[in-house]
């Protein structure tokens, strides 16, 4: 995601306005960086960190950003089967 953001792939930044809401998963850690200098705003499940749980604040923004993916993943399946 950091190259595809650096080197506007297919014009990408032309789809993105500042402060656009990105919602990714653990797997974009490294491009949130990237993101915020452009004036994005990446949401993405909290980590634990060494704890044993989550707080209940924690646990429920997790569950809403997984909740909002699922949709979103559920729409680009479709899509694909189409």
């Amino acid at each position: 995601m950091k190259d595809i953001l650096l080197r506007n792939t297919d014009h990408i930044l032309s789809w993105l306005k500042e402060h656009d809401i990105l919602v990714v998963d653990r797997g974009f850690r490294d491009s949130i960086g990237v993101m915020k200098a452009l004036g994005l705003e990446a949401i993405m499940p909290s980590f634990l960190d060494g704890r044993r749980q989550f707080s209940a604040e924690e646990a429920n923004e997790s569950r809403c950003i997984t909740k909002i993916r699922w949709v979103v993943e559920a729409a680009n399946r479709r899509l694909k089967q189409f």
